[in-house]
């Protein structure tokens, strides 16, 4: 495929896409989860910069502790000093309420990093990491990031 033109430098020479399956998992001990039928996630690469999309609900949890991630990443995040990718969330079906004194909810990747999500304090503005303790059987998460891979 090439983009612009015909020459050897507007050839596009690395192009994926696919699915992957993502997994939720912990700073602290991993949680027990059973994935309702719904777990899904699906990527785009384009050279170093990949898309990821996904849907993750769970019919069981238990076992809460640390901070939740998202796990088991199709390609590698970038290890470059300070990089750092966000992307968005949602957040459905979960009986603890999220929101409290936050203003948002976000994912984000610290270099070499597995995806992580935030949340942001209103009243400070600092990035808070969102503890297991407030996820529930039942919660579901819907997901997009674009981040560069190493």
């Amino acid at each position: 495929v090439y983009l612009g033109g015909t020459g050897a430098a507007n050839k596009l020479t690395d192009y994926e896409s696919g699915n992957w399956t993502p997994v939720l998992g912990s700073t602290g001990t991993n949680p027990t989860i059973t994935y309702s039928s719904v777990r899904n996630g699906f990527y785009t690469k384009v050279g170093r910069l990949v898309t990821l999309t996904g849907n993750i609900e769970m019919s069981a949890y238990s076992g809460n502790g640390g901070n939740l991630r998202i796990e088991a990443l199709p390609f590698s995040v970038s290890t470059a000093t300070n990089y750092r990718a966000c992307g968005s969330i949602v957040i459905v079906n979960t009986v603890n309420d999220l929101t409290g004194s936050y203003t948002s909810i976000q994912l984000a990747f610290n270099s070499g990093g597995s995806c992580q999500m935030f949340y942001r304090l209103g009243s400070t503005g600092g990035m808070l990491e969102l503890p297991s303790t407030l996820v529930d059987a039942g919660t579901g998460f819907r997901f997009q990031i674009t981040y560069m891979t190493a």
